[in-house]
């Protein structure tokens, strides 16, 4: 749910749209089903076709079609049952290709539950859409976000474990919830002993049904015991009491690995043929930091931070380098996270995180590296451009004058304002440093000529901007990322390429160019 649509008097642009030659271009089609509540799913995928809920208030389009219920109106349900291993296994009967569609859905033989089994169905699936929509509001990219994992009443390194450890749990919850709506599904379809069988033999026993110690079945009851926030059932407890329990079962060595790619928490128990409870007994026990997913939470912690710094800037634009009219980023960060709470010594802990290993600390990650990872972290559509809202304007390799500005405060005026006072205000600086290094030894001679490059570059620089304005750009916040960091990449304005070159005039970068919108 990342993308928003202008629908505005009923859709009406959207509806009439046409191209620069006057032909109709857009076809709405199903727009009754529009905003209704009801599941999606991906058409295609390399996992196949699975099912998420869908609220009310959305848009269903091709690649994601939505399911409405008719008859039978138990959406929580439904969406249990499509997500149930027979429910797969009848689809990949119909159509064992990766991309399942209309045709195939409405073949699948539906059951009207008992209200008993419904009920035991709807809630546990309820749960783990509750589940998900909580575990989302530390995430940065999500629209319910709400803050960092990363609080600051303990050490950095200690929060970013507990979160581990939390999201685990509930996650394990999850797919033992999942669990229950199998075996229930198998109860409501009749299905017998060697029927069952045959479905797992081709889907997989669900983990949630695999062996577990002992001393990992005893802490995450007394786990599931004091989360008050989403009680497990008494199917769930019942369920966990009743799991075969093994005392040989190896150790993991690989939780470096866990949360990358597709290593989520279930595809990780699937690799290792393990349950989740037992892997997240294990997990806990090695009290690991897998490097990836840890740098990746400070990283989203500094991205949240700077994004209200820059919110709270009058004109949205900060400077990284010296002496350009306003006070560096790296100190607002700092204050910034002060008055959040943080101490000195968590803040250092977090910028450690964020650049470990990395030369120059963090001032050389926000001058090099920041908005690289912004835009590839925001890289969340295989055809749409990456959706940077933070943007690194830089003159050049001598870094005469460096920028962070905000693209909710992008405009021709903050173009012109760049020029007229951040450059303006380096440019007094640079001439006023070389005069002085023009007086000094020759010690300081190499200085003296790279502060002529820079004042060289700060000129390039300002010409680029005056051909951008030239060129009547006047960026507005509805066109999109797209369209308004397209002439500044073309420019060479851009740290680092936010939209891909390949493909000559089929690139992302012409084709924003030449946005007819």
């Amino acid at each position: 749910m990342w993308t928003v649509i202008n629908w505005s008097n009923d859709g009406y642009e959207i509806k009439n749209f046409v191209d620069e030659r006057g032909n109709q271009r857009s076809v709405v089609r199903n727009s009754d089903y529009y905003f209704s509540e009801g599941l999606t799913y991906s058409a295609a995928g390399s996992k196949g076709v699975t099912f998420r809920y869908l609220p009310k208030n959305f848009i269903i389009d091709a690649g994601g079609p939505g399911v409405y219920m008719n008859k039978y109106k138990n959406v929580f349900y439904s969406l249990g049952f499509m997500n149930s291993k027979l429910a797969y296994y009848v689809c990949n009967c119909l159509n064992p290709t990766v991309n399942t569609n209309q045709g195939d859905l409405w073949r699948i033989p539906f059951v009207i539950p008992e209200l008993i089994n419904e009920q035991i169905v709807q809630s546990h699936t309820k749960q783990c859409v509750q589940i998900k929509e909580f575990l989302a509001t530390y995430s940065i990219i999500e629209p319910n976000y709400k803050y960092s994992p990363i609080f600051t009443v303990k050490e950095p390194k200690q929060c970013i474990i507990d979160f581990y450890n939390e999201i685990n749990s509930l996650l394990s919850q999850v797919l033992l919830n999942e669990s229950i709506q199998n075996k229930t599904i198998f109860s409501i379809f009749s299905l017998n002993e060697n029927d069952v069988k045959m479905v797992l033999e081709k889907e997989g026993i669900p983990v949630g049904d695999l062996p577990v110690s002992s001393e990992a079945k005893k802490a995450y009851q007394q786990w599931l015991e004091s989360n008050s926030a989403f009680p497990a059932s008494d199917e769930v407890m019942t369920h966990l009491a009743a799991l075969e329990e093994k005392d040989d079962i190896p150790r993991i060595a690989d939780f470096e690995t866990l949360y990358t790619n597709n290593k989520g928490w279930e595809e990780f128990c699937i690799q290792h043929e393990m349950n989740p409870v037992e892997v997240w007994y294990q997990f806990k026990n090695a009290n690991v930091l897998p490097p990836q997913r840890t740098q990746a939470l400070a990283f989203e912690l500094l991205t949240d931070v700077i994004r209200c710094i820059l919110a709270k800037d009058d004109d949205g634009i900060i400077p990284l380098t010296a002496r350009a009219g306003e006070e560096m980023l790296l100190p607002r960060i700092e204050a910034e996270m002060i008055e959040r709470g943080y101490s000195t010594a968590q803040i250092s802990q977090i910028f450690s995180l964020v650049c470990e290993n990395a030369r120059g600390g963090i001032q050389a990650y926000l001058n090099d590296r920041f908005f690289q990872q912004l835009s590839d972290h925001l890289n969340l559509f295989m055809y749409l451009p990456k959706t940077p809202f933070i943007w690194h304007i830089t003159s050049g390799e001598h870094r005469a004058i460096e920028l962070y500005v905000s693209i909710y405060k992008w405009s021709r005026d903050a173009v012109m304002r760049i020029k007229s006072v951040y450059v303006a205000t380096r440019e007094a600086a640079l001439n006023e440093r070389l005069q002085l290094l023009l007086q000094g030894d020759a010690t300081q001679k190499a200085e003296a000529v790279e502060v002529k490059a820079q004042i060289a570059e700060l000129k390039t620089f300002t010409e680029k901007l005056d051909s951008l304005l030239a060129s009547g750009y006047t960026p507005k916040l509805d066109d999109g990322v797209g369209k308004n960091i397209a002439p500044l990449q073309k420019a060479g304005l851009l740290r680092c390429e936010v939209l891909k070159t390949t493909n000559g005039r089929k690139s992302q970068l012409n084709k924003y160019l030449n946005a007819d919108w």
